[in-house]
């Protein structure tokens, strides 16, 4: 084991035996281990991460180490964005964990974070970003839809289910959440539920991009009443 790798071991090691959550070890560790220089330590009752000599604080006030010099979150935030939407997911990915290492209790850059994540095929860590961000914000509903079509895509159906009705209950005027469900229903023959998630819907007003979808689950919906 090379001299760095053992002195990473030590201190989680060290965090570990001081009462430090594992997980939060992990996730600070697997962030760190990311990034050339960057070391964790403990900062008071959380998991510090320090990159270029400079420590990264829980709150996300200090400006950080990123683009060009004092580089604030704000700005990092926007060329994570700008990376996005050009399609440079890696490079997006990169400044979306700058920006969890800086404030980690924000929800939005997690769910950030995991969409990029899910565009780069790596659910398992979408998925620890998404249910990190509905643990601090369960209102949150957009993530915890997120999450739902990802245990999809891993074919845990039964959860998927459990989540839409979560992301649904959060906010019950969440379309795509509505949409979902009654998709969810359908494949399961259970018309009179979708049927009333569809009419919800209709009363919300249906998106163009739904719109297609609705009409014909409203067709199989009448269908199934008169058989």
């Amino acid at each position: 084991m090379a001299v760095g790798e053992l002195r990473f071991a030590r201190e989680v090691s060290r965090l570990t035996g001081r009462g430090y959550a594992l997980a939060a070890i992990a996730e600070a560790a697997a962030l760190a281990r990311r990034h050339e220089g960057a070391a964790i330590a403990a900062a008071g009752d959380e998991i510090e991460v320090r990159l270029n000599a400079m420590a990264i604080e829980a709150s996300g006030q200090t400006a950080l180490p990123f683009g060009e010099p004092g580089a604030t979150l704000a700005e990092l935030l926007d060329q994570a964005e700008e990376a996005e939407e050009v399609g440079d997911l890696p490079a997006a990915r990169r400044l979306y964990e700058a920006g969890v290492m800086a404030r980690p209790r924000d929800a939005v850059i997690r769910y950030n974070l995991a969409c990029v994540l899910i565009g780069l095929s790596e659910l398992d860590g979408a998925e620890i970003q998404l249910r990190i961000a509905t643990s601090l914000d369960p209102s949150f509903a957009e993530a915890t839809f997120n999450t739902a079509y990802i245990r999809r895509l891993k074919g845990d159906t039964e959860s998927e289910g459990r989540l839409l009705r979560q992301a649904v209950g959060t906010d019950p005027d969440y379309v795509d959440a509505l949409v979902g469900l009654s998709r969810w229903f359908i494949d399961r023959d259970q018309f009179v539920e979708a049927h009333d998630l569809l009419d919800r819907i209709e009363r919300i007003g249906t998106p163009a991009a739904h719109e297609a979808f609705v009409r014909k689950a409203q067709l199989l919906c009448h269908l199934a009443d008169h058989v």
